[in-house]
Formats: C-alpha cells, sequence, structure tokens
C-alpha cells in the first residue's frame, strides 16, 4: 500500500504540472512532443526504481515486510513426464513487482507512447506548414 501511495504521489503531481503546460492556450506542436517525451522518459525511471519506492513505502507505513498472502494454491494438471520442480515460486515481493508494479508502470508508458505518436502523426502531416520537424 506505501509503495503504491509513494508511486502515484509522485507520478500525479508530475502529470499535473505537464497537464496544466498542455493545457495552455498558445502551445506549440514540438512542445506537446518534447512534453510526452519527458513524461514517457519519467515513467521509465519510476519503472526502474522500484527499490527506491519500495523503501519509502516501508518507511510511510512503519512496514518492514511483505505480507504473504495465503490463497487456495492452483495445481495444474501435469503433462506426461512434468514435473512440478519447474513451476516459478515468486516471493511476496517478487510477486508484486511483477504483477503489479511492473504492469502498472508498463500500461502507463504504453498509453503515453501511444498518445504521443498521434501526435507526432500529426506534425509529420502538417509540419512543412511551420517549417521544423521533431
Amino acid at each position: 500500500m506505501g509503495i503504491m501511495v509513494s508511486v502515484w504521489s509522485d507520478v500525479l503531481e508530475r502529470f499535473n504540472v505537464t497537464s496544466k503546460k498542455l493545457q495552455e492556450v498558445k502551445i506549440d506542436l514540438k512542445t506537446v512532443l518534447s512534453l510526452y517525451n519527458s513524461l514517457i522518459k519519467y515513467s521509465e525511471e519510476l519503472r526502474n526504481n522500484f527499490d527506491l519506492y519500495e523503501k519509502k513505502g516501508f518507511e510511510k507505513c512503519g512496514i518492514k515486510e511483505y505480507k504473504d498472502i495465503s490463497s487456495r494454491k492452483k495445481k495444474r494438471k501435469l503433462a506426461f513426464g512434468e514435473t512440478r520442480d519447474a513451476e516459478a515460486k515468486l516471493t511476496p515481493r517478487d510477486k508484486f513487482r511483477s504483477q503489479i508494479y511492473i504492469s502498472i508502470m508498463d500500461s502507463l508508458i504504453f498509453e503515453l507512447n501511444k498518445r504521443m505518436s498521434a501526435y507526432e502523426e500529426i506534425n509529420k502531416k502538417i509540419s512543412f506548414f511551420f517549417g521544423f520537424k521533431y
């Protein structure tokens, strides 16, 4: 919980500042592309800084370790000659990092790239009017 509070606090602060700049009346396409590019790079840095946010989150909540949520273990039917030794057993930390944190960050980066590519297409089509290229 504390990890996500720390991450979203930073994300929303940065996105709010950028959003205000994007809503300015006199903004050119080159600036829009630059702002989206900076958000993408920032999000990629966040994705790679899990350890920092983990530390911040633990400090905020006063928690020292992950709670192992015990749920019913799913048993997959094995094929002939297959053993259960090959199944990955993740620690609660690795499970949170890979299934939640990385998934959220990847979705965020994907959506930003999708929006930026739309602006790049517009830029390609109309840049000759203004005499600049991104």
